[in-house]
């Protein structure tokens, strides 16, 4: 039997000592280069390589789409809900300091609040 997918991408830090995680959330163009460039890889490296488990939100792929613009917006609580259910997996997550999770979004996810 084949073990099941997890459910988003993470990059993991070295170490064995519990980390904090940010989740990465894009904006409206998803994580997709643009001239050649990946700057979401960039950064997620940069954050891995300070020690942290890194954790994509891809609430576009999960609708099947590639961008905002794709026929159907996808609302703020949708990407709040995506938000918040990455925050609670990474959190059940060996090696995660399940206080420590932050999330970094880009474009219209800034206008995404989070409440308790």
């Amino acid at each position: 039997m084949t073990p099941a997918a997890e459910p988003f991408r993470v990059l993991s830090p070295s170490g064995d000592t519990p980390s904090s995680a940010v989740l990465l959330v894009p904006g409206c163009s998803g994580f997709v280069a643009r001239n050649g460039i990946n700057h979401y890889d960039e950064r997620a490296s940069e954050l891995q390589a300070a020690g942290y488990f890194v954790v994509f939100v891809d609430y576009l792929s999960r609708r099947h789409l590639t961008d905002c613009a794709g026929g159907r917006d996808v609302s703020h609580a949708e990407v709040a809900s995506d938000i918040l259910e990455a925050a609670a997996w990474i959190k059940g997550q060996a090696r995660v300091a399940p206080d420590k999770i932050f999330v970094i979004g880009w474009s219209m996810v800034a206008a995404v609040s989070l409440r308790p």
